[in-house]
């Protein structure tokens, strides 16, 4: 398994944490089978995934395992004959600004009301912002550069955060007590106290990843195109056109998030 696992990174150039839980779910199917590698027939993966096909999404994540073992690292074709599930597409809930408002000032203290609307107005992902160091912001341009990730569709360029979130999040940064460089001196309990909390006043359900869904939205409301949208958001390029012809410069990003005029809270 260590082997296979540096072929995920090496290899195959798979962050990390792809690399972990494709490991560990290869384990937990040889767990399952209770056979050496030699051994598994296509039958015993049928069984295998007749008893976690209950669950969609680990029905998927296994499979992906799965075929980077046997067919990719093993140059198997025992996985030949298995297709991915259909993903039925679905209409995605969006809060609206008069949600937002309720939910944020449900809010109890200074600091989770900035990580809210850091979220909120940078688009990033949960752990592209927990992961942040205070060296990572540049605060005279409001500009956010994540630390590195980059995959087939994860990338690093830049994003920035409004003048409302400014104005909280360096009420939070001068009020802290917390000797840390992290922009979030947080743990994982207090991070999901904030969310917990505002459900509990509100009944909306808002996390990352739906304030993530809100500014793409509202982003392409404003006119925003949706090539500046993936950038401010870190996903690759997927056209000829955004690869090699669209201005990604810092300055013209800016100029794209500022024209837009990102607003929560007014």
């Amino acid at each position: 398994m260590e082997d296979f696992h540096r072929f995920l990174l090496v290899d195959l150039n798979l962050s990390r944490s792809t690399a972990n839980r494709y490991r560990n779910n290869v384990e937990r199917f040889f767990r399952y089978v209770k056979k050496k590698v030699d051994e598994v027939t296509r039958e015993d993966i049928r069984e295998f995934f007749l008893h976690v096909k209950s669950r969609a999404e680990s029905h998927k994540d296994y499979l992906s395992a799965l075929k980077r073992f046997f067919r990719d690292y093993l140059g198997l074709s025992l996985m030949d004959s298995f297709r991915y599930p259909k993903k039925n597409w679905k209409v995605r809930w969006v809060p609206s600004k008069e949600e937002l408002k309720r939910f944020y000032q449900a809010l109890p203290n200074i600091r989770g009301r900035a990580i809210f609307l850091f979220y909120a107005t940078t688009g990033l992902r949960k752990m592209e912002v927990l992961s942040l160091r205070l060296s990572d912001i540049d605060f005279s341009r409001r500009m956010v550069i994540p630390r590195k990730k980059s995959s087939r569709t994860k990338h690093t360029f830049v994003t920035f955060y409004n003048e409302e979130c400014e104005k909280v999040l360096m009420e939070y940064l001068s009020s802290r007590k917390e000797n840390s460089n992290r922009l979030f001196a947080i743990s994982h309990e207090k991070f999901c106290e904030i969310w917990r909390v505002g459900y509990q006043k509100t009944s909306i359900k808002i996390t990352p990843r739906v304030l993530r869904r809100w500014f793409a939205t509202e982003m392409a409301r404003k006119g925003v195109s949706i090539v500046y949208i993936d950038a401010f958001q870190g996903r690759v390029p997927q056209t000829i056109l955004a690869k090699h012809y669209i201005d990604f410069s810092i300055e013209n990003l800016k100029k794209v998030y500022e024209k837009a005029d990102l607003r929560i809270l007014t």
